[in-house]
């Protein structure tokens, strides 16, 4: 099977160093609040440097909807001889916008690397923001970064609302 046929059935990339372990996904927070004068969330999604995917949100609010959340998300690498440090990872912008981290380069994973994604609405009268990116993360081998082994879409959401009390 070639590589664009295992990038494309979700076939695990065995190497000497470990499975490689990435997998497509969408996370969404919605949330609103009548807190004085604002409401926000922020989405972290963090490649571990220990093999660790999580995906995690903070905010202010009083409700809140979500999904797909959970510090542990799954793993990217596993296996007994797994060895992160050997890997990099690339994330790029597929749509949408607002969205921090470090993009278009790549970033060997001997530290956490993680993106957000931030919304926020401000009182006193009633406001709303709501944003979504699409970023493909790549991953490859640190001394062959040409040789793309593995690549997933992630879908991050956020809404929030601010309502006044008057």
């Amino acid at each position: 099977m070639s590589g664009i046929q295992m990038m494309l059935f979700g076939v695990k990339s065995n190497l000497a160093q470990g499975t490689l372990l990435l997998n497509n996904r969408s996370l969404e927070v919605n949330s609103r609040s009548v807190f004085p004068y604002s409401c926000s969330n922020t989405i972290r999604y963090t490649f571990k440097s220990n093999g660790v995917l999580e995906s995690s949100f903070t905010g202010n609010f009083i409700t809140l909807t979500s999904n797909n959340f959970g510090q542990y998300t799954g793993e990217w690498i596993s296996g007994p001889n797994s060895t992160p440090d050997k890997f990099s990872v690339r994330a790029t912008i597929i749509s949408g916008s607002g969205s921090s981290g470090t993009f278009g380069s790549w970033l060997q994973m001997n530290q956490d690397r993680y993106w957000e994604l931030t919304t926020l609405a401000e009182g006193p009268l009633d406001s709303f923001e709501a944003k979504t990116c699409t970023i493909r993360f790549q991953l490859a081998e640190s001394d062959n970064v040409s040789n793309i082994l593995k690549t997933a879409d992630v879908v991050l959401s956020s809404s929030s609302e601010y309502v006044s009390l008057n």
